[in-house]
């Protein structure tokens, strides 16, 4: 009952959240109280209630985007923890798993839920559905110990690693970075339909809903083979998955049109790719692995948040000049410098008005001239770009490049000198002082910069003051030197489904017309098929930045 509570609560709590990042952490920090109460049902045989709390917070946002209008789920209006385990349980469970059951006889098959527990113990809940018979529950202990894999097979860690992330396998980066996973496909095979071999052995389809948090979504299912004899499980039944039940019923249940009209289908294949250059987010725990001095990046500004699926920002060219010891214990930090002087100048510039140097909020820019508010005068203006000033303060970190360079390079980085600002305001030709770091030179002595004076200080025009700053690696992008191959293959592919549907010859999407702007405008007037053949890229960290590389530059 105390577990029932807290998780009505919980649901409660998830309308007023706002963002991804927001909605993510809710959902990962009470994940715990959802298993627990699986578990607690599981203890009393009660297999029915433990799935679907098990399936209450599967794939929530999606769920609730889609069920905006539809009234199969928002039964009587209310909540999708209502519905599936709230108030009138008895009824509502029972009204769910026939919807379930009359899904998998319609598909003369079965719906294999999976559900990994790892709290106290490491334990697979897989739990099958099929028509005329009560939910099955077959858990499996998939402890090191009791699966009992050798040296080569067992990941170096406490748990085991039940997905599957083999190296360059379908990459467009080809990220050498990138852990493979140390189970084979038959292990895998062990691990999740060896247990309810009985249970299918005599359907024609598998809905298999894997557990995404415990990177099961990454496992190729159709791929996994019968240790004996070699065979693949396509071979034997017709795969398909869906990330929840409830997303699966509602899917299943929707009205679906008896007539497609072919002709508007929308065909893409074989973008021109030569203008990419993939940027990929940096993990904390990878960071000092895929990064290194002197590495170009993107740095992204501090205000945009980098689990809001739906932000957008344009980052600043940057070095990374330094990294974190890793023996510091402490999170991993960067030290990097930018570019060019007016990188990531973001929202807050300085301005001359009058002969006084002022604050001003940048409103919109065009190529020469930009609208600022400035906060002196309490209004906006229109002032050249050529006018503007990066706006630092006392204690600044900045590099002051050598004579004769207009922007830093990782090559010549050693000829540059470090910095930190004096003084908040410029003098009057918009010069900050700057106190330098002194450095040994390779004989012993020490570095002088010109126009130096007897206190270390140095003063410096914007045009050569860089920002250097410390920052956490999600906050970079790095770019890949390889970029993405072409996918020739996939355009001969596009031109012979496009024949098959009917598809004019000009309205296929190749090439330098398979933009996102064509992609999407088609897409509004569609009716048809929607058969997509490109590279895909994978934000690690918001699902919701991933999706198909088109035309273009990263995006």
């Amino acid at each position: 009952e105390y577990y029932e509570q807290s998780l009505r609560l919980f649901d409660e709590m998830w309308g007023a959240l706002k963002t991804d990042r927001e909605r993510a952490t809710f959902l990962h920090d009470n994940l715990r109280t959802s298993k627990l109460l699986e578990r607690a049902y599981n203890g009393i045989n009660d297999a029915e209630n433990a799935l679907l709390t098990a399936d209450a917070w599967r794939a929530k946002g999606l769920h609730t985007s889609m069920s905006r209008g539809d009234e199969v789920i928002k039964a009587d209006g209310r909540s999708w923890w209502q519905v599936f385990t709230g108030c009138a349980r008895k009824s509502l469970q029972v009204d769910c798993l026939s919807r379930a059951q009359a899904l998998a006889e319609r598909q003369q098959g079965a719906i294999v839920f999976y559900s990994y527990d790892n709290i106290f113990k490491s334990v697979l809940n897989i739990y099958v559905l099929r028509a005329g018979a009560r939910c099955l529950h077959r858990p499996t202990d998939v402890s090191l110990e009791n699966l009992k894999w050798d040296g080569n097979h067992a990941p170096n860690s406490r748990d085991v690693n039940l997905s599957w992330r083999p190296r360059d396998v379908r990459s467009a980066l080809g990220d050498n970075s990138v852990r493979s996973s140390g189970l084979d496909l038959a292990d895998l095979y062990k691990v999740y339909i060896e247990p309810i071999e009985n249970d299918i052995k005599d359907v024609a389809k598998l809905i298999i809903i894997p557990d995404a948090a415990a990177g099961i979504a990454t496992v190729p299912f159709a791929a996994l083979q019968e240790p004996n004899s070699g065979r693949f499980l396509v071979e034997r039944f017709v795969i398909s998955t869906s990330p929840s039940l409830g997303v699966l019923l509602q899917l299943a249940e929707r009205q679906h049109l008896e007539s497609v009209e072919l002709g508007s289908s929308v065909v893409v294949g074989n973008p021109d790719y030569s203008g990419w250059v993939p940027e990929a987010p940096v993990l904390e725990e990878e960071a000092l692995d895929v990064l290194e001095v002197g590495q170009t990046a993107v740095l992204l500004p501090a205000s945009v948040d980098r689990y809001d699926a739906g932000a957008s920002c344009a980052g600043a060219d940057c070095i990374v000049t330094a990294l974190a010891n890793r023996a510091a214990g402490k999170s991993v930090e960067c030290e990097v410098t930018l570019c060019r002087w007016d990188g990531l100048l973001g929202d807050m510039v300085r301005v001359k008005v009058g002969g006084k140097w002022m604050h001003a909020t940048v409103l919109a820019d065009s190529e020469e001239i930009g609208s600022v508010h400035v906060q002196e005068l309490g209004k906006a203006i229109d002032i050249p770009k050529e006018a503007w000033y990066p706006c630092f303060i006392k204690g600044d970190q900045v590099t002051v490049l050598a004579d004769g360079f207009r922007g830093f390079d990782a090559a010549y980085r050693s000829l540059h000198s470090k910095g930190t600002i004096r003084d908040t305001t410029p003098d009057e030709d918009g010069r900050y002082e700057v106190i330098l770091e002194q450095s040994e030179t390779e004989d012993g002595g020490r570095h002088e910069t010109k126009g130096q004076d007897m206190e270390g200080s140095v003063v410096v025009h914007r045009d050569r003051l860089l920002r250097r700053m410390r920052v956490s690696p999600t906050r970079l992008l790095r770019r890949t030197s390889k970029s993405l191959a072409p996918l020739r293959n996939a355009e001969r592919e596009a031109r012979a489904v496009a024949g098959v549907l009917g598809v004019p010859e000009g309205e296929v999407l190749v090439g330098s017309r398979a933009t996102k702007d064509m992609v999407m405008g088609r897409l509004r007037n569609t009716q048809g098929v929607v058969h997509i053949a490109t590279h895909g890229l994978v934000d690690p960290q918001v699902g919701g930045r991933s999706g198909v590389a088109l035309c273009g530059s990263s995006h």
